[in-house]
């Protein structure tokens, strides 16, 4: 700990944590609320990760929740889909992306990112026809006479203006 750091009860930090996520649905920034309480918006989000935590009952910590790690939390495929299908949802609702952020215990620029990244449209079946093969191309010839002859094959057509010659 460094000079001057606080510690925070748990009943302290559920009440700043609640009076964040208030100041975050009024539209203020985490950090700025943060500040006013004394703490960074970094320390607020690692206490999220830890009450998330604790909500699942897990006593194992989440790789790069702690102070000293400087790792990136990893989040499974399907943990990710679960979160972004969330965070659009509650986008679409018309929440902000601070308030989707502390409801899902991400980072605002995890959000931010997460939801640029395009949606892989969903396959669709689709029903596969056997064309019938394609006739062989005819050909129409206009003799130096006016006389229009149609419906010939490429050889035919070719051995016709041989004799014309």
């Amino acid at each position: 700990m460094g000079v001057g750091s606080r510690t925070f009860g748990a009943r302290e930090r559920a009440e700043i944590i609640e009076a964040i996520e208030r100041g975050a649905e009024q539209g203020r920034s985490v950090g700025a609320t943060a500040r006013d309480f004394g703490i960074t918006g970094s320390v607020y989000y690692s206490w999220i990760r830890e009450r998330a935590r604790t909500d699942r009952g897990s006593a194992a910590p989440v790789p790069g929740s702690g102070p000293a790690s400087r790792s990136r939390r990893r989040v499974s495929a399907d943990e990710k889909e679960r979160l972004v299908a969330e965070m659009r949802h509650r986008r679409d609702r018309g929440e902000s992306i601070q308030a989707v952020a502390l409801a899902t215990g991400l980072h605002e620029n995890t959000c931010y990112r997460w939801l640029r990244r395009p949606v892989m449209p969903a396959f669709r079946p689709v029903e596969v026809v056997v064309a019938e093969p394609a006739p062989p191309p005819r050909l129409s010839l206009t003799a130096p006479g006016g006389y229009r002859i149609e419906g010939l094959d490429v050889e035919t057509a070719a051995r016709l203006l041989r004799a014309l010659e």
